[in-house]
């Protein structure tokens, strides 16, 4: 009876090490909505025309995910046009000029640190769904909550130029992990590899 009590200490001491220092390399996922899109831009009707001026801000939406995680990677986004003429934007405004409408992504970690993550761009007759991917983005956040900010930014559309309308169902994935306190890691390791070699030593 002895003996296997010790065979099973030793073994749950082992795989505890062993899954706790592996847990702080695992890439995990949350998933959630960014509805923001869907409720910024002008007059918080989810339209966008316009990159704004100093005095005028630019069109833009954000919104705050509490992920839980401390480091992201990567981020998957697809942002959904509101209906099948959700864009808006001319080839022609009457005065000789077309619209093209960039809108630019930052990721910022709740400490003052925001970081421009990528952009696509949306011109004439383009009604199609976007599924954006941003990779390698090696950005941190120790309380595990993350701002994303979309705005218009130059070049962008006059105000006859059109404009863009966006749904307020639009999917959002991070990949990332959750950093493990480095001594609480080792001590853990410690614990199970000392543990194992007390009671092999005891069984010689």
């Amino acid at each position: 009876m002895a003996i296997k009590f010790r065979k099973l200490i030793q073994g749950l001491l082992f795989v505890s090490s062993m899954g706790f220092a592996a847990s702080g390399g695992a890439t995990m996922v949350y998933q959630d909505n960014f509805s923001a899109a869907g409720t910024g831009g002008w007059r918080d009707l989810g339209i966008y025309f316009s990159a704004g001026t100093p005095a005028n801000p630019p069109d833009q939406a954000s919104q705050s995910f509490s992920t839980g995680l401390t480091s992201v990677d990567a981020l998957e986004l697809t942002l959904e046009l509101r209906g099948i003429d959700g864009n808006k934007l001319k080839n022609d405004d009457g005065y000789g000029s077309g619209g093209t409408l960039w809108f630019t992504f930052f990721l910022d970690n709740n400490a003052n640190n925001k970081v421009q993550i990528g952009k696509t761009k949306y011109i004439p007759g383009e009604n199609s769904d976007r599924d954006l991917i941003f990779e390698n983005l090696a950005l941190t956040s120790p309380s595990g909550n993350w701002t994303l900010l979309m705005e218009v930014t130059p070049p962008a559309p006059c105000d006859t130029c059109g404009s863009v309308w966006l749904s307020s169902d639009n999917p959002v994935k991070f990949s990332g992990g959750i950093a493990i306190r480095e001594p609480a890691t080792l001590l853990l390791v410690s614990l199970g590899l000392a543990g194992f070699g007390y009671f092999s030593c005891r069984r010689v």
